[in-house]
């Protein structure tokens, strides 16, 4: 399962709510301009794949394309939707994941996931801690 969180006025909530599934593609650190372009502008007023250079290619499991460069993909299908604060919830059930091999070696993702924080700040997680 995975959650993802978005406003109320987010074009991309309102996309997931009406095909009822979605893709996660997820970036490398040199395609940050793929993900600036992304949560900067709305697909309500701009074709966003027009500004970026991507290749789409459809999905094994679901009718929404994949972004082909992202070294990680999943394809997702819409569980539930609910409030919370700000955000509504999009609750989906992964139906695939796959990677490019160069990211996953020894059971381990290379990939880093870089997190929002706020407006158009990012951060990538640090090295893993063991805890035990």
């Amino acid at each position: 399962m995975i959650a993802a969180f978005l406003g109320e006025q987010s074009y991309t909530r309102k996309l997931i709510v009406e095909r009822g599934e979605f893709t996660v593609n997820i970036p490398s650190r040199e395609q940050m301009a793929l993900v600036k372009v992304a949560g900067t502008r709305s697909g309500r007023r701009v074709d966003k794949l027009k500004l970026v250079k991507v290749s789409l290619k459809p999905g094994r499991k679901v009718k929404v394309p994949i972004i082909e460069d992202c070294p990680a993909n999943l394809e997702c299908r819409l569980k539930d939707v609910f409030e919370a604060g700000e955000c509504l919830t999009l609750l989906g059930e992964v139906l695939d994941a796959y990677v490019d091999r160069e990211a996953f070696r020894r059971g381990s993702w290379l990939v880093e996931i870089p997190l929002h924080v706020w407006g158009g700040w990012f951060a990538y997680p640090g090295k893993p801690v063991k805890e035990w």
